[in-house]
């Protein structure tokens, strides 16, 4: 989710608060302060927060410098899943965007606090994943604290003081939970987070095992074990079981966005101005969930503005690394955009009533060189038909076994090399057929870690090109499609997973997967819902088409064990966009 400056590997998430009337502000290290209305210098310092249940919150401020009698705005800073705050923003703004946009903010006489969310860094407490009970009213601890140490430097409103956020995956998240619990954010921006955690971990019932592998690898490292329990038992109970449980879906959904908007338990949607970033390559919080946060907060009145970009969280070895995070600029509507300046030129905008960059309202990138700016994200579009198509649901362990007989004896034996010696017995005695082919099972994820890009591409060529639409003239595919299917088999103690996504095949009879997403479907039956959504140019001559997966690596153990045919029809309606 979601570390500032940390790469995800296999994991696959003192100044003491006066949040009382009787208690005393431990004044900042900085003289000026203590004179209560004097000029200051701008400065950098570190502060522990104490927060509602007496947990450290360790925090930076940013210092802006300030003439006597001046006043300036608080933006806040979160970090992503199993990172730490950032304590000098001028060197981490060379790999983070949102770290960059912070520093401008401070450059530009606003108050930032970086913190470590809870369980991270130098904060204590266990990792809750942004529940509102504790890492949410840590949020508002922050703000406390701002209020009491900050006050006469900081600029209000109607009696309230000012305050933005910034912040990418996890950092994003506290801003959406935060200003749903806490009036005082007037402009938040949001960038690659969940609007559902359910969704975003478990779509259709079928766990994205390799994001949960990595995520709670991530955040087991980066909080150095202090993860709340429910959190292993999700993983555990994906990689063995092919579910979440259903108390542990309940717990992320109190947790999103999702719970406010849909007023559960009474709980408010957040009035709040918002400017969401989000990745449309993104495998972990797709452009949907974006969609879904904008439509949510619009609907309270809010003003939202939506830049869809070709970043956001990649797997590793799966996707291209060199479009993770947030592009440090883009192309709307013919102009090229420093990501950063619009964000902070959002925030002088509802902060300090200064104009900067014009903020779209929608811009929606199809590559680094195009963006196309519209009123809000096409839903569907249109219709065609996908004949019956038939496959076979089949386990993980056959392809890695047909795989591992087509290498080399010498490449097959630098695999075996890299293996525990019982591991690598038993796959050697599979591969030579003196093995049940079953016993590979266990070491599945170990060689999927071993393979190539190459090798593990192979894994996911048993798929179907269904032809949709035959692209005649350049345009854009950009938005939600949708896809009405059905799926029928035989019989099955287990319900058949099948994924699915829209293809792009070229001229030359390349087939690629549309920015890398895929949607699971779970059961035998009818299937009403939302493809990913997308955003590519499509050339004279391709072909758009449905891809049909019974296996692929961003699901790698949520796949049908019993090898069984299944067959697939229906619709899918197309977001085609420009002239045909």
């Amino acid at each position: 989710m979601w570390r500032r400056n940390v790469s995800v590997s296999w994991l696959l998430l003192t100044l003491v608060l006066v949040a009382c009337s009787n208690a005393t502000p431990t004044p900042p290290p900085v003289e000026a302060l203590r004179q209560r209305g004097g000029a200051l210098a701008r400065a950098a310092y570190d502060v522990t927060i104490t927060s509602f249940d007496g947990t450290p919150i360790a925090a930076t401020v940013f210092q802006p410098a300030l003439a006597r009698g001046q006043r300036a705005p608080l933006v806040l800073h979160g970090h992503g899943f199993g990172g730490s705050r950032s304590k000098d923003l001028r060197s981490d703004a060379a790999t983070d965007t949102t770290v960059r946009a912070a520093l401008k903010a401070w450059q530009r006489g606003m108050f930032v606090i970086t913190f470590d969310q809870r369980g991270f860094g130098e904060s204590g407490g266990s990792v809750k994943v942004m529940d509102p009970d504790f890492e949410g009213r840590d949020v508002r601890a922050i703000l406390d604290w701002a209020e009491a140490n900050l006050g006469p430097y900081l600029r209000y409103r109607e009696g309230d003081p000012l305050v933005g956020a910034l912040g990418y995956s996890y950092g994003g998240g506290f801003q959406l939970i935060g200003s749903a619990l806490d009036g005082r954010f007037d402009a938040i921006v949001p960038s690659g987070t969940w609007f559902d955690l359910r969704y975003s971990l478990n779509p259709g019932g079928v766990p994205k095992s390799l994001w949960i592998d990595l995520l709670f690898a991530g955040g087991l490292v980066g909080s150095r074990g202090r993860l709340d329990p429910f959190i292993p038992e999700a993983f555990l109970s994906a990689l063995a079981l092919k579910r979440v449980p259903e108390p542990v879906l309940e717990r992320v959904y109190r947790n999103s966005l999702a719970s406010f908007c849909d007023n559960l338990e009474g709980r408010q949607v957040p009035r709040v101005a918002a400017f969401l970033v989000q990745g449309v390559n993104d495998t972990l919080f797709n452009l949907n969930e974006a969609a879904r946060q904008a439509a949510c907060l619009r609907r309270a009145g809010n003003d939202v503005r939506l830049l869809v970009q070709g970043g956001g969280h990649q797997l590793p070895v799966l996707q291209d690394a060199s479009v993770s995070g947030i592009k440090s600029t883009v192309v709307c509507g013919g102009r090229r955009l420093d990501t950063a300046e619009l964000m902070v030129s959002f925030l002088q905008e509802k902060l300090l009533g200064r104009r900067g960059l014009a903020v779209p309202q929608l811009c929606v990138t199809q590559n680094d060189a195009s963006g196309v700016l519209l009123k809000e994200i096409p839903v569907g579009g249109v219709s065609r038909t996908v004949p019956t198509t038939t496959l076979t649901n089949g386990p993980l362990v056959e392809g890695t076994l047909t795989l591992l007989r087509r290498l080399s004896p010498s490449r097959l034996e630098a695999l075996l090399r890299h293996l525990p010696a019982d591991a690598s017995l038993r796959v050697a005695r599979a591969v030579a057929g003196l093995g049940a082919p079953e016993t590979l099972a266990r070491d599945v994820p170990n060689l999927l870690a071993l393979l190539s890009y190459e090798e593990r591409a192979e894994l996911t060529t048993a798929y179907r090109f269904v032809p949709l639409e035959l692209v005649e003239a350049p345009r854009a595919l950009v938005g939600l499609p949708t896809a009405e299917l059905r799926l029928e088999g035989a019989p099955n103690p287990e319900a058949p997973i099948v994924l699915v996504g829209l293809g792009r095949r070229n001229a030359r009879g390349r087939v690629e997967l549309v920015n890398d997403q895929l949607a699971p479907l779970r059961g035998l039956g009818d299937h009403t819902l939302e493809l990913v959504g997308v955003s590519a140019q499509l050339s004279a001559g391709d072909e758009l088409g449905l891809l049909v997966f019974t296996f692929h690596p961003q699901y790698a153990t949520s796949y049908t064990l019993l090898p069984t045919p299944v067959t697939v029809s229906g619709r899918v309606s197309l977001p085609l966009y420009g002239a045909k």
